[in-house]
């Protein structure tokens, strides 16, 4: 457990998405917010997803240290080549924007429809459902 306050937008309509989509979505995720453990310094993580025009958004910010990506030694790189490749694989993309002690923001956008093949089957749990948007808090 860390003592970083993560702040969650979720979407409440249903929507429908893909198992890779799911997937990328959720390795993306898992991979921001772990970078935001080890790396940021941060109090706070936030996530937000949104759906629009057939697009799934994924946004994760933090508070935190923030970097500078020219700097990097290409093994503590692979973690963002690898959330690239993935909003890629499904084509979509990813964007990272940060700067020294002003915080990190990643943007996934990834396509929802239309659905084909293998794909296409909804993810366990691949439906974001109700209406609205929930807000939780809570520490990581």
């Amino acid at each position: 457990r860390t003592s970083i306050a993560c702040f969650v937008d979720v979407p409440l309509e249903d929507v429908e998405v893909s198992k890779n989509v799911s997937t990328a979505a959720y390795r993306i995720l898992q991979e921001a917010l772990t970078n935001v453990f080890k790396h940021a310094n941060a109090t706070e993580a936030h996530i937000v997803l949104e759906v629009r025009a057939r697009m799934l958004t994924v946004r994760i910010s933090d508070n935190g240290s923030g970097f500078d990506p020219d700097s990097l030694p290409e093994k503590a790189s692979l973690g963002l080549i690898g959330m690239r490749e993935r909003a890629r694989l499904v084509g979509g993309s990813l964007k990272v924007t940060t700067r020294r002690a002003a915080g990190t923001r990643v943007l996934a956008r990834l396509p929802l429809g239309p659905a084909r093949g293998p794909a296409a089957t909804p993810a366990r749990g691949g439906a974001i459902g109700g209406r609205g948007y929930t807000r939780t808090r809570g520490k990581a």
